[in-house]
């Protein structure tokens, strides 16, 4: 009987008042969750999308996707990790310590400008008073009473219509029972509001327009705190849970009530619903003892925790149902600034580990949709970093038409969720597949090599078996090597540092070290029909060795030989374009990506992560990476038509040289 946890809180309220307290470090810790397996690291696959889509989001997770994941929590409490593990590596840079509460009730507010209050006394008497006065009435046991606003004073009715009590010039109307269940109405016939509660008393008072508002104090007795009563009611995630998955979220949502004090008031005063925590009331303690206990367990087991900053203050909270294997920035979500411990974690492995429902799931929209959506005339592309990447905080890039004029704009992570209706901002977008050439077409590529042995590397074509090579003297050499539907590749076969040509047919390597008509000088098989060959140092020995990628997957082979793979990794989606190069200097060559108009580039070829992404040319041209001015690093490059768009560094902006060459 496992539920969808609720998004959990969105905003919270500034702190008035911090708890004067001595810190001290609750049980437990990283040192107790030493078997607890670390938080990311895995891939996550990307749910199915349509094909031909001009706009496909490709998304993870159900919420803000700040702070704790929920799921995530779910799955690291499986993986053996205990909740101060689970807070300390959703809340950066934080810690989980005990401090006792300042006596300041909770006031839980249940409806504002409610039009009428039904209160039934299912167990007991309710005993109704007037605040400040002597008035006083009893409701007896199995009956239920109504409150509603007449002029500018509240008033309880009995059931038959007579008016008990009234509570008149700005008074509060208080009840007190044993077991109540309480339906507040706005304007409809159905409650907006239906609880039962069994704690403490519920008030009423009048409203600042129509109405009364209607709120629920729990308050400190001898037998427990207030903040303890309002948290057994809580309703965020299953009661059927991991323990140690139920104390992270009890921690976590006394931390976001705490930081909710609000002087003026004398309490800690937030709403029962999505806007702040979902209170559930008695409903849900009863739900939780049929099933064992396991949710009022954490709540009491974490009495007095609560997650603060490195300079001891009470932290905002956040967390939402799942994040889907990397939680976002706080300035990519609502923009402005950031918070230093709402950054992005890689919970991948966490996530995987638990039933999240919403791991992966993707959108198609047109590009009108997507312009109408976020207001503009039309939407000419949309780029936006990876997760993980620091580039995210930036936004989602949006070139667009706007009254006219062809605009840049940046649009938060919220802003674009909720334009387009996505259940969460951790998104990206997948770049539609180019279309394959028909059957019968010869292939057209461009190919980058340095064929005169200068450090430098230079243009050239590729166009149905015959080579066009431009050298930086500017000559140009033209000779058969392949056929028309073989796909091109280049490298320094022999590493006398000059680049030879090669093809790739169906997982048949052809390769050649002079740049001239004659047979092939090496063959092997690696790889197979369909996959992206690519081609360099992987281990930085002198002469290049092959690779294959297969939906993500890359496959590197040093040795020009018929073998396995040296090195496997996962790293990329299916329709990206594969650019390896020497990113660094190193004199090793590390995978590369190109989708959209990002190019994401790796410095690990066991391990690949994105550690510079570079926003470069249109999403229409045919990625390039060479050495252009050598200083023995890589950098990124563009081809549109027989126009070469050529960067010195990794940065976007304009072309650092522009080449033309037609082959």
């Amino acid at each position: 009987m496992t539920r969808a946890p609720r998004r959990g809180p969105v905003l919270g309220a500034a702190l008035l008042g911090l708890l004067a307290a001595a810190l001290q470090a609750p049980a437990g810790g990283p040192a107790a969750a030493a078997g607890c397996t670390p938080p990311g690291g895995r891939t996550v696959p990307e749910a199915a999308a349509p094909a031909g889509a001009e706009v496909t989001v490709l998304g993870h997770g159900w919420g803000h996707g700040l702070g704790m994941s929920q799921y995530g929590a779910q799955g690291a409490a499986r993986l053996g990790c205990d909740h101060v593990r689970i807070l300390q590596t959703y809340y950066t840079g934080t810690r989980v310590v005990r401090r006792d509460g300042d006596g300041s009730p909770v006031l839980l507010s249940l409806l504002r400008g409610a039009a009428r209050t039904t209160v039934a006394a299912e167990t007991g008497t309710v005993a109704w008073q007037v605040r400040g006065t002597s008035a006083a009435a009893t409701q007896p046991a199995g009956s239920t009473w109504t409150v509603v606003r007449s002029g500018g004073s509240v008033l309880v009715r009995d059931a038959g219509g007579t008016t008990r009590l009234t509570a008149a010039d700005g008074r509060e109307l208080r009840a007190v029972g044993t077991l109540v269940r309480l339906r507040a109405y706005g304007s409809g016939s159905a409650p907006v509001t239906d609880l039962r509660l069994r704690d403490d008393y519920t008030t009423f008072t009048r409203a600042a327009g129509i109405g009364t508002d209607v709120v629920q104090v729990f308050q400190d007795d001898s037998r427990t705190t207030g903040v303890q009563k309002y948290l057994r009611g809580l309703r965020e995630v299953p009661v059927s849970w991991p323990q140690e998955a139920l104390r992270a979220q009890a921690v976590a949502a006394r931390t976001y009530l705490l930081r909710a004090h609000d002087a003026a008031a004398g309490g800690y005063r937030l709403s029962a619903t999505t806007a702040s925590q979902v209170y559930a009331g008695a409903a849900h303690e009863d739900e939780d003892a049929r099933w064992g206990g396991g949710w009022r367990t954490a709540v009491d087991a974490t009495a007095g925790e609560v997650v603060v900053d490195g300079a001891g203050r009470l932290i905002d909270a956040l967390y939402s149902s799942s994040a889907g294997g990397w939680t976002s920035d706080r300035q990519y979500v609502w923009g402005s600034y950031g918070t230093p411990y709402l950054v992005p974690v890689d919970d991948s492995a966490w996530d995987l580990a638990s039933d999240n429902p919403y791991r992966s799931w993707s959108r198609t929209f047109t590009r009108a949709e997507v312009a109408r959506a976020l207001g503009f005339d039309a939407v000419l592309s949309l780029a936006l970093a990876p997760q993980g990447d620091p580039a995210r905080r930036d936004g989602v890039r949006v070139t667009a038409v706007d009254d006219g004029r062809a605009v840049t704009r940046s649009v938060t992570g919220d802003r674009l969720r909720t334009a387009l209706g996505l259940r969460s901002p951790g998104v990206e977008f997948a770049a539609p597949p180019p279309p394959p050439p028909p059957p019968s077409s010869g292939v057209t590529a461009p190919v980058v090599g340095d064929w005169d042995g200068d450090g430098r590397d230079d243009v050239g074509w590729y166009r149905s078996g015959t080579w066009s090579l431009r050298a930086g003297d500017g000559s140009v050499r033209r000779f058969p090597f392949g056929r028309a539907t073989d796909v091109p590749v280049v490298g320094d076969w022999d590493g006398d540092g000059r680049d030879g040509v090669g093809v790739f047919r169906a997982g048949q390597w052809f390769l050649r070290d002079a740049l001239s008509r004659g047979p092939h000088d090496v063959a092997l098989s690696f790889g197979r029909a369909g996959d992206q060959p690519v081609t360099g140092s992987w281990t930085g020995r002198r002469g290049d060795g092959v690779g294959v990628v297969r939906q993500g997957r890359w496959s590197l082979r040093q040795t020009l030989s018929t073998g396995p793979a040296g090195v496997e990794a996962a790293w990329g989606r299916p329709a990206d374009r594969a650019v390896p190069g020497d990113w660094d200097g190193d004199g090793r060559a590390t995978p590369g990506l190109r989708r959209s108009t990002w190019f994401f580039l790796s410095a690990r070829s066991d391990a690949p992560r994105a550690v510079a992404s570079v926003a470069y040319g249109r999403s229409a041209a045919r990625a390039v990476a060479g050495d252009w001015d050598g200083d023995g690093r890589d950098t990124p490059g563009v081809v549109s038509g027989t126009t070469w768009q050529l960067r010195d560094d990794l940065r976007g902006g304009t072309a650092t040289r522009t080449v033309r060459f037609d082959g």
